[in-house]
């Protein structure tokens, strides 16, 4: 069992770090030893992780599945607070499906167990997550109230890694509302921060965005390197994200 203990840490370790591919044999061979000593907590934990990971690669479905699977555990166990996290996980996958009403429903369930149970940084988190919904839906002014939210949460927390997941949600809102100058700001603050961590997902989608606003100003060369960086890393990562930015490369 200490083993498995083992292998899970060395995921989440992974997985802060942005290598979403170098996780998963980790929580494949934990989850097998889990089972082994039908230990079902730490099973969905895994699940989760699963999900998670699945729903970076793309693979909405199998996200969904897996989700749902660690959802069903922790409601037996029970775990509210896990219920609350799997909620979350479940609405960015609904989001990133484009099921925008599940999306909304799954965060808004999460807010009210994370609210009841007085978890501010996990309640914030969500509020950030709902911010992305409402992105999605070009409802910018929904969309930057939970941003701002989140932010002000994170900051007084001291957590600059959700303080950066919030603004690039906010700049995203002011490349949409061609606001250049505060776009500009928001993502060269969430490049710093996430090169800092060393989590290159993030540091790629935030490239992503920078490269979006330097072409709107004109600045085609400097977009041209900050794209081709970030499709550097989402192909090593299988990331998703990379057609996005292989269309930007194509048009520019």
């Amino acid at each position: 069992l200490g083993r498995g203990y083992g292998l899970y840490g060395l995921g989440i370790v992974g997985w802060y770090q942005g290598q979403w591919s170098k996780t998963l044999p980790y929580f494949k061979e934990a989850i097998e030893i889990f089972r082994e000593f039908t230990d079902r907590r730490q099973e969905a934990y895994c699940l989760r992780s699963f999900g998670i990971f699945y729903r970076y690669v793309g693979k909405l479905d199998l996200a969904g599945s897996c989700l749902h699977d660690a959802l069903d555990i922790f409601r037996d166990l029970p775990d509210d607070g896990w219920v609350g996290y799997t909620l979350r996980s479940l609405g960015q996958v609904y989001t990133d499906k484009a099921e925008f009403d599940d999306a909304i429903s799954a965060l808004h369930k999460s807010i009210e167990i994370f609210n009841r149970l007085k978890y501010r940084h996990a309640e914030a988190a969500s509020i950030v997550n709902l911010g992305d919904v409402y992105l999605r839906l070009v409802k910018y002014s929904e969309a930057a109230d939970c941003y701002s939210r989140g932010i002000g949460v994170f900051s007084e927390l001291g957590d600059r890694r959700w303080q950066a997941y919030s603004r690039s949600g906010l700049g995203s809102v002011e490349l949409g509302r061609h606001r250049w100058a505060e776009a500009l700001t928001h993502f060269e603050y969430c490049i710093e921060v996430f090169r800092e961590l060393g989590d290159q997902l993030w540091i790629a989608k935030a490239l992503t965005n920078y490269g979006k606003v330097l072409f709107a100003l004109k600045e085609f060369d400097r977009a041209k390197r900050a794209w081709l960086e970030a499709l550097s890393i989402f192909d090593e990562l299988s990331a998703p994200d990379r057609a996005e930015v292989r269309t930007l490369l194509a048009s520019a």
